[in-house]
């Protein structure tokens, strides 16, 4: 068992963790998810599937990540210790194939975009949902975005393939806070000018916003 990396097993009564498996760096290398083995339509069909997300009416909707990991060092976050820091992303063909699959095969008509940092290489989110934009779908962002990722042209390219609502990961409305206790690295202006972007195309915003961290102050 030593031998295999990234496990952690009992031996003697002790706790043995082997060294660290390598993140998969060709994230195409990994087949399609095989929803083919699973009953999608009782899935699709139980009220408490996606409860907590914002699922519009009459609509299929499923859960699809475009990449893995995120370089920010947010304290507050798990993303670390399950995909790492290093931002590695699928191919848009990739993406889009499986996008057709899920419409084709089980007539899904919405996706919850969950990934951790979906516009961090800002040219490709770009290319993504101009051909996203193909496929007559709609989609939300549930896992939210970073505020410094969103210009106006990422606004007006997310609306025409689609998005219903966005969510931005403020966390705190204080500068003080993001910089020096949650360690985000957001300015309070990129936040504004976020939202004003999407205010000015009529985009529904949903701001996370997380209170109570340690170090937190009524003063600061």
């Amino acid at each position: 068992l030593y031998a295999i990396p990234g496990i952690a097993y009992k031996e003697n009564g002790s706790v043995v963790c082997t060294s660290d498996r390598e993140l998969i760096r060709d994230l195409d290398s990994l087949p399609f998810p095989a929803l083919e083995l699973l009953n999608m339509q009782k899935i699709l069909n139980n009220k408490y599937f996606l409860r907590w997300r914002n699922n519009p009416i009459n609509k299929k909707s499923i859960p699809v990540f475009t990449s893995r990991g995120c370089p920010y060092n947010c304290c507050f976050c798990s993303v670390h210790s399950q995909v790492g820091y290093k931002h590695r992303t699928y191919s848009i063909n990739y993406v889009i194939e499986l996008m057709k699959l899920c419409i084709d095969k089980f007539g899904i008509d919405h996706f919850h975009f969950e990934d951790d940092n979906l516009t961090f290489d800002v040219e490709r989110a770009k290319q993504l949902f101009r051909e996203m934009a193909k496929l007559d779908i709609t989609w939300d962002t549930p896992n939210g975005v970073r505020a410094d990722r969103l210009d106006e042209e990422m606004v007006q390219l997310m609306q025409a393939s689609g998005i219903i609502s966005i969510s931005i990961a403020a966390e705190s409305g204080s500068d003080e806070v993001r910089k020096n206790i949650i360690h985000k690295n957001l300015s309070t202006d990129s936040i504004l000018n976020a939202i004003k972007i999407c205010d000015r195309y009529d985009l529904s915003c949903i701001v996370f916003f997380v209170l109570g961290f340690p170090g937190e102050t009524m003063d600061n």
